[in-house]
């Protein structure tokens, strides 16, 4: 039993024990296993260095994305046809705004509501104060700031031994409107059955994932980097030509500036860099956009298919 430990393999051995001792051994030594395989004899800095260099890489190079026309064209009039049903100032979806507790681009995590309220009050970009009069009959001081003038803090936090999740800490202001972009997504995906995304129940989720597993008859994909893989480009021509995107332009931060920090090359070091992604992890629009976009991807293939079955999006 010891070798598939040591190797890392005793995920493809099965307990058939009845005894909850051996199942709980069993559990320790699938852990211990599974915890070994991630380990790594590289300097850490060289790794974090290597994921620096990835994000920016990535970058650059959705900048020479192309997508098919005939497709996106289609995904268009899915997404356009969705946003008929969208309002800003319907059923009280929004807007709702709010702060969280994390961390953003000016604040560390705890900072505490008040320095957050004091920084929101001082940076509200013009872009926003503008749509917010014409959409929402709201009345915003001016504060001379524009959303070109805010960044957003790109961190990278540990995922593995070796990887780093890359986190975007946006500005304060722009936080405090895209949780309330969140919140009414949440009420009119929830309104809107037939769009498939759930921003907050894992269960439909969890349920079909076993479905697959047992019959086969559904499937489960695992995207990775999504986040970081919608560009601007494909967000902007689906939902343009609607009031919504006008809200995007005014609450989306074009620049990222990397982390001054020691154990990266020095030539990254507080580099900023414009963000050809739509939005990355961090901000509360992210989730939303993407799964809407997923979700329009899946309805368009079941088109092309010709069957129309249940999916969830989350």
């Amino acid at each position: 039993l010891m070798l598939p430990v040591i190797y890392g393999y005793i995920s493809k051995l099965r307990c058939h024990s009845q005894s909850e001792d051996y199942k709980l051994i069993f559990k320790y030594l699938n852990d211990f296993s599974s915890f070994i395989t991630r380990l790594t004899l590289e300097d850490i800095s060289t790794s974090l260095n290597a994921n620096v260099q990835k994000y920016v890489d990535q970058e650059e190079e959705m900048k020479s994305w192309k997508y098919p026309q005939d497709l996106v064209y289609e995904l268009r009039e899915i997404i356009q046809e969705d946003l008929r049903g969208w309002s800003f100032v319907a059923d009280n979806w929004y807007p709702n705004y709010h702060h969280g507790s994390g961390a953003t681009a000016e604040l560390a995590k705890g900072a505490g509501l008040a320095s957050k309220y004091f920084i929101l009050d001082n940076t509200l970009p013009e872009e926003y104060r503008q749509f917010a009069a014409y959409f929402l009959m709201e009345n915003y001081r001016k504060t001379g700031v524009s959303i070109e003038d805010l960044v957003s803090m790109i961190a990278f936090v540990p995922k593995g031994i070796d990887s780093k999740r890359i986190i975007g800490q946006e500005p304060t202001a722009c936080v405090f409107i895209q949780q309330a972009f969140f919140y009414a997504c949440d009420k009119f995906f929830d309104a809107h059955k037939e769009i498939g995304v759930s921003l907050h129940d894992q269960s439909k989720s969890r349920e079909l994932a076993l479905w697959a597993s047992y019959g086969h008859d559904f499937a489960t994909i695992d995207l990775s980097a999504a986040s970081d893989s919608v560009t601007y480009t494909l967000v902007k021509y689906l939902f343009e030509g609607h009031p919504i995107w006008k809200f995007f332009e005014a609450i989306r931060s074009r620049k990222g500036v990397l982390p001054d920090d020691s154990q990266i090359d020095e030539k990254w070091r507080g580099l900023i860099i414009p963000l050809e992604k739509f939005m990355g992890m961090g901000s509360p629009s992210t989730f939303p956009v993407e799964c809407w976009i997923f979700s329009a991807i899946i309805r368009l293939a079941m088109k092309h298919c010709g069957v129309n079955d249940y999916f969830v999006v989350y």
